[in-house]
């Protein structure tokens, strides 16, 4: 058995933003002076922390300004504005889909005096009355996963009942005691549930390769349908300006076994198991030694997971017939204690007075033999396949257990 599935980009040319994509966040506010008049046309760079990419907006004539499409991460906000100090307030953590507000506050002075506020307290989303529970990627490497599936984290949340096994039909995770099947997930923006039964594809993300995942249980937007109780968003990890990766590799071997005890009480060694689940990810920005240097410009991001898997088979107690019974002689069958009695399947029939039609001719004159002319050739060849008895039959039959 081998599955094996890998992504591998490179970002190499120009690309345009995707607006609208779920699982980017927002960052908005607005822009005061110090006797809480609105500052227009003020210039806001947002910047990601990661990546040295810069939202530039400008505030409107309220003093308002959003920044879109921003994956998550750390940001840094800064503002200027003439006869002001510019203002950065950095330590801006912005989850999966997050909307918050920064609002900023200028103060009077020379441009080249800076405010710098360094945001230690817990960001708030104002813009709306949606609430969820982040899972995290430190929470996706930390977990155990015996099966590897990082979604199933999602049980971990508040508001999610059942073993967080993906909506399918089988399964009983619900979100807020809605419908088992009718939770919708979305990776990178795009939904991973089929139209049938509303199951959910087994060909997502790599637990490896999931940056982190909301799971979302009350104030749904109207723009999300086919829903019950709630929805997961999930995005997957890009490259930054620096060089990460990981190798994994999770083993299960029989040399790290004892013999289980079935196999152990029928006399069987110990048998082959072997599992390895491994692979890598590596990402970071495109270098041409010499050509291009992709720092704070472009990124890439891979990821490979191997599965091998070898087991070889169990001693099992079965029920074969005996050299008498393949030859089509029944004489010494019995079965709980009780002996056989066969009916030619050929003879004729009496109703009794339940209305039901019985036999009344006994095969091959006794009940205990088949006749060879009536045993088929094809069965024969069958029960030539079948392994002979090799142990005492349960006590009170002929071959039960054999």
């Amino acid at each position: 058995m081998r599955r094996t599935s890998g992504v591998f980009c490179f970002f190499l040319l120009f690309l345009n933003h995707l607006y609208g994509q779920v699982g980017d966040g927002s960052i908005s506010g607005r822009v005061l002076d110090s006797s809480g008049a609105a500052v227009v046309s003020a210039k806001i760079a947002v910047t990601n922390l990661n990546t040295n990419a810069v939202t530039s907006v400008l505030s409107g004539k309220d003093g308002d300004y959003t920044a879109l499409d921003l994956p998550p991460g750390e940001y840094q906000v800064a503002a200027e504005a003439l006869g002001f100090k510019k203002f950065e307030q950095r330590g801006i953590t912005l989850q999966i889909a997050d909307k918050l507000t920064v609002n900023v506050p200028l103060e009077v002075g020379s441009a080249s005096e800076t405010v710098s506020i360094s945001a230690d307290a817990l960001q708030v989303r104002t813009e709306d009355a949606q609430t969820g529970e982040v899972i995290t990627n430190k929470f996706i490497e930390n977990l155990p996963q015996l099966n590897r599936d990082p979604l199933q984290l999602l049980r971990v949340s508040g508001n999610v009942q059942g073993d967080g096994s993906r909506a399918t039909g089988g399964s009983d995770t619900r979100i807020n005691g809605g419908r088992t099947s009718s939770i919708e997930y979305f990776i990178d923006g795009a939904p991973a549930s089929s139209g049938r039964g509303h199951g959910v594809s087994n060909v997502t993300p790599n637990q490896d390769d999931v940056a982190e995942f909301k799971v979302v249980t009350n104030g749904i937007s109207a723009e999300y349908g086919r829903i019950s109780g709630g929805y997961v968003e999930l995005v997957t990890k890009s490259g930054t300006n620096q060089y990460h990766g990981q190798l994994f590799e999770y083993l299960q071997n029989d040399a790290f076994n004892a013999n289980s005890w079935y196999q152990n009480a029928l006399g069987g060694a110990k048998t082959a198991f072997r599992q390895n689940d491994f692979g890598f990810t590596f990402g970071g920005p495109v270098t041409i030694p010499k050509l291009y240097k992709g720092k704070n410009r472009t990124f890439f991001y891979s990821d490979y997971r191997g599965f091998r898997f070898t087991q070889s088979g169990n001693l099992q107690v079965s029920s074969v017939p005996t050299t008498a019974e393949r030859m089509g002689d029944f004489t010494n069958t019995t079965f709980n204690g009780t002996p056989t009695l066969l009916y030619d399947p050929n003879g004729p029939q009496v109703q009794g007075a339940d209305g039901i039609w019985v036999r009344t001719q006994l095969l091959g004159g006794d009940g205990k033999h088949v006749p060879p002319n009536q045993i088929s050739p094809v069965s024969a060849a069958l029960l030539a396949l079948e392994p002979l008895p090799n142990a005492a039959p349960i006590s009170g039959s002929s071959s039960q257990g054999n």
